[in-house]
């Protein structure tokens, strides 16, 4: 059993759809490695993977209803890893979690609002956060190990 968690951003729109009678819920999610890629005003800048996240059933409906790009989500899933033929003509490595679980822990409006209250620049105009989304199970980041 291949199984991978993932905790990041994400990175796109949620698109839904009917296949064979059930629901999909279909978007990608940035998360940062521990790799330094370069420096810039005397920050590390660390190197990003994306995933292409699938969720299935109840958990696709879910998705599309509370899921917004920019949205912090632990991910856990089946791993999938695929290769194919791009635009280009070059071969690539794609890497899917199919069949998710998610779990929403802070939207983008928190996590600015967490930014501000830590004295960086005011967002202009910062939108109002969400009620807690059904079906998601909150997680404190400060109870995660990493």
């Amino acid at each position: 059993m291949n199984k991978i968690s993932v905790f990041g951003r994400v990175s796109t729109d949620i698109t839904t759809k009917d296949v064979n009678g059930r629901n999909v819920a279909n978007f990608n999610v940035a998360s940062q490695n521990k790799q330094q890629v370069g420096e810039e005003n005397g920050r590390r800048i660390y190197g990003t993977n994306f995933y292409h996240v699938s969720a299935w059933g109840q958990a696709a409906e879910t998705a599309s209803r509370f899921l917004k790009k920019g949205h912090r989500v632990g991910i856990v899933g089946d791993l999938v890893i695929r290769k194919y033929t791009g635009t280009d003509g070059l071969e690539h490595i794609a890497v899917d979690i199919n069949n998710a679980e998610i779990d929403l822990v802070e939207t983008k409006a928190e996590s600015e609002a967490k930014a501000n209250a830590a004295g960086a620049a005011p967002a202009a105009n910062p939108a109002p956060a969400p009620a807690p989304a059904q079906g998601f199970t909150p997680v404190e980041t400060d109870d995660l190990p990493f």
